[in-house]
């Protein structure tokens, strides 16, 4: 399968490009259209963003638009209609999809802190204190 990148469409059709990606920036988020199991389009908004020269989409891993994308890979993104009158102001794309995370992409995570995980020190425990009680 031939991979067809975001960074291979600019170069292609650098004009429609461009206006593709003005028009998925300046909303933050495309609506997605995919196929159900029993046949039927389900659209979703989700986000999108050009990285590293590819489109990504950010799909919730275990969400049903996500099982209707991996169960079916065929796929439209089409940004909000704001101006029936103006086509300039509309963007569509239809593509199959596919998964690729490398690691490079995937954020680094920090260890949780103990605020971040909901744990909070007990009021009380002063610095002396050689053992300290966590909720």
């Amino acid at each position: 399968m031939t991979v067809f990148r975001w960074a291979d469409f600019e170069k292609a059709a650098p004009e429609l490009a461009t206006r593709g990606i003005d028009l998925i920036g300046r909303f933050g988020f495309v609506l997605l259209g995919t196929i159900r199991r029993d046949g039927t389009p389900r659209i979703s908004p989700i986000e999108a963003r050009v990285v590293e020269g590819h489109l990504m989409l950010v799909i919730i891993r275990g969400t049903h638009k996500a099982r209707d994308v991996l169960r079916d890979p065929r796929l439209v993104l089409n940004t909000p209609v704001t101006d029936a009158a103006d086509p300039g102001c509309e963007f569509k794309l239809r593509a199959l999809s596919r998964s690729m995370i490398p690691l490079s992409w995937r954020p680094q995570r920090a260890p949780p802190t103990p605020r971040a995980a909901g744990v909070r020190r007990q009021t009380g425990i002063t610095s002396r204190s050689r053992s300290k009680t966590w909720r």
